[in-house]
Parts: C-alpha cells; sequence; structure tokens
C-alpha cells in the first residue's frame, strides 16, 4: 500500500525509519526527513502527504488532525536534548535565547517561566548574541551538554511542574487513514522499536547516542503521556480537535 510520510530528521526519529525501512515493498513508501516546523509546513499544505511526525506545539496550526495512536516521541523525566545551558550561575540569567527552530520547546520554556524555574524574572529573546542562557534542542543539545557550566533540562522541570510525561511529537494527519495503513503502520513502527539494540549497533552510534535512545526517549504513548499531552495542549490554549487513529 503507497504511504506519503515526513519524519523529523533528529536522532531520536531513527527507530521509527528503521521500522520503515524494513517494509517488504520499501518503494510503496516515500520517506521525506524534514526540520519540525517544516513537517507542520509539509502536512498544512501538500495534500498527497498521508502522515508527518509534527511537534505537539505545532497542532494550533490545525482545525482537527487525526493522530496515530501508542506512538509518538516523548520523555517522562529528563530528556537530554532539550536544554536550557548556561556558563552563569542561574542567580545571574536575566535574558535568554530561544531555539528558533522549535515551537514547542519555546512554548514549553514559556509556561515554565512562568512556574518561576528561575531565580530571577527572565526576558526571553530571539537568537541573538546578547543573552546569559539559551534553549537549545535536538541533536545540537547532546553535543552541548558536556560543554555548558550548567544546565535545566525542560523535559525534567516539566515532570516536576505536573507530573506528567512530556509528548513532543505525534504521528498526525489531515484526513482519516484506511484501516489496514493505519494497522502496517503500527506494525513497523513496533519493529523499529523492537529492533533498537540491533539498529544502534548497525549505524555504529555512540555511548552517549544509544543512552539517549534507549533511557531518555519514549516512543509509546500510553494513557498517562495522552494526559500529558492534554494538559500541555490546555495550558497552552489549544483548540485543535484529535481524532485518535486506533
Amino acid at each position: 500500500m503507497k504511504c506519503k510520510l515526513v519524519a523529523v530528521e533528529y536522532l531520536n526519529t531513527l527507530p521509527y525509519i528503521y521500522g520503515l525501512e524494513q517494509h517488504p515493498s520499501l518503494l510503496d513508501l516515500e520517506i521525506i526527513l524534514a526540520p519540525p516546523a517544516e513537517c507542520a509546513r509539509l502536512l498544512k499544505t501538500d495534500p498527497d502527504l498521508d502522515l508527518a511526525l509534527i511537534p505537539v506545539g505545532s497542532f494550533s496550526d490545525f482545525d482537527e488532525l487525526y493522530v496515530l495512536d501508542g506512538f509518538g516521541i516523548a520523555c517522562d523525566g529528563p530528556v537530554d536534548s532539550v536544554c536550557v545551558y548556561s556558563n552563569k550561575n542561574w542567580n545571574q540569567v536575566y535574558q535568554i535565547s530561544l531555539d528558533p527552530f522549535s515551537r514547542t520547546s519555546n512554548l514549553l520554556l514559556q509556561l515554565l517561566l512562568d512556574q518561576q524555574l528561575f531565580p530571577n524574572p527572565i526576558q526571553v529573546v530571539l537568537s541573538s548574541s546578547d543573552y546569559d542562557a539559551k534553549l537549545v534542542i535536538g541533536d545540537e543539545a547532546l553535543k552541548n551538554n558536556s560543554i555548558f557550566s550548567y544546565r535545566k533540562d525542560l523535559g525534567e522541570e516539566w515532570k516536576k511542574y505536573t507530573g506528567f510525561p512530556f509528548v513532543f511529537a505525534c504521528w498526525a494527519s489531515q484526513k482519516k487513514l484506511n484501516q489496514e495503513l493505519i494497522t502496517e503502520l503500527k506494525q513497523l513502527f513496533q519493529k523499529g522499536i523492537n529492533s533498537l539494540t540491533q539498529m544502534i549497533y548497525e549505524k555504529n552510534l555512540s555511548p552517549i547516542q544509544a543512552n539517549y535512545l534507549q533511557t531518555n526517549i519514549h516512543y509509546r504513548l500510553d494513557e498517562h503521556k495522552k494526559q500529558g499531552l492534554s494538559r500541555f495542549l490546555k495550558l497552552i490554549q489549544n483548540q485543535t480537535k484529535i481524532h485518535w487513529l486506533q
């Protein structure tokens, strides 16, 4: 069955891509890799696109979405790839530079700032050279973990604040997909998750990358994670109607 998908071009998407590559007829699949914001834009503008892994902060771009139940990109505590970094003590931080590539992480940071995440009132700025700390996401964040003196992990801070896991991205469509396709995609995604150790070996990932995929990132969306997603969407006043594709 033919299917056109777009996925985020980050390390944490690799298990899904690996699973899709196990499709017995790979030529039936068109897989596009793009930055998170571009994934959402393509879902919005490309009528031929069946499914996209989109950041949950972009849900507000859609009146309604069909979201694949059970699979996504989430964490339950520290995520390691969405962090605020600084070489200054937090008592000296007054300005934080946002990440230009992640609406979801910027929204999450704003919510946590409202809960007095830092000792001082914080001014958020777009990328510039004049800041005390910066928000970094994705593969670049993993490189920064050993560079800066101070770090706040937003997955960990969200867990402290709400008690819930945080969902960063979901597989979504603007149309109700054929049940056969839904079942097939779920099987492929699960196959990729089950093959995580083998994939890490084949792709020669570093110990830091392997630990990140095996420990920090959660791929299955259970009810507790969906409750965390609902909490976040409510806090950012998102009105998108969500239909879960079982």
